[in-house]
């Protein structure tokens, strides 16, 4: 179950949904790592380079989600992730975690949490730190902020190693890099 910390890398299923730039990198480097990908963009053929390197493509997001451990939405707005949001919910496992990790702003986040608690989903916030060669080489910086558990629940044991603090105001943030997390709790 995904609510036991230190899942391994492996064994966690992890959905991609949206493949433009930054989608394309962060699929590519959980592939490289070694975690089973599914990906899905409104234009499939904006994914299907990913089949290559071992991703799994789907036609809807429905498809996606169904069986994903974690669920990454890297979407162009906030519309377009609540849109997802209320389509493929119910298509989600109970134990699924929804990495929200689209450039939204505050005021689509705060619609985004309340769609994903209608839902009953378990979210992250993760906000992108770096352009397209950081997210194609797997050196994003990625802002998280969520349950403590869910934090733990969405990274493998291998990826853990101390890493600059950070805070956010969720209560709970941490800063993940490619090679590890280290969470703070307010």
């Amino acid at each position: 179950m995904l609510d036991r910390p230190g899942r391994s890398v492996g064994t966690m299923k992890v959905a991609v949904l949206g493949t433009g730039i930054m989608g394309q990198g962060v699929a590519g480097t959980l592939l490289r790592e070694g975690f089973d990908v599914t990906v899905w963009n409104r234009t499939r053929s904006k994914a299907e380079p990913l089949a290559g390197a071992g991703a799994v493509v789907v036609d809807t997001a429905r498809q996606a989600v169904a069986g994903a451990d974690v669920v990454v939405t890297v979407l162009f707005d906030g519309d377009a992730v609540l849109e997802v949001l209320d389509y493929a919910a119910d298509a989600t496992g109970p134990d699924a975690v929804w990495v929200q990790a689209s450039t939204i702003g505050e005021a689509d986040t705060a619609r985004v949490v309340r769609t994903a608690d209608e839902h009953g989903l378990r979210l992250v916030e993760a906000m992108m730190l770096g352009t397209k060669k950081p997210a194609a080489t797997g050196k994003l910086v990625m802002l998280a902020a969520g349950d403590g558990a869910l934090l733990d629940a969405v990274r493998p044991e291998r990826t853990r190693h101390q890493a600059p603090w950070a805070t956010g105001r969720s209560g709970a943030c941490v800063v993940c890099c490619r090679n590890g997390v280290r969470e703070r709790s307010r």
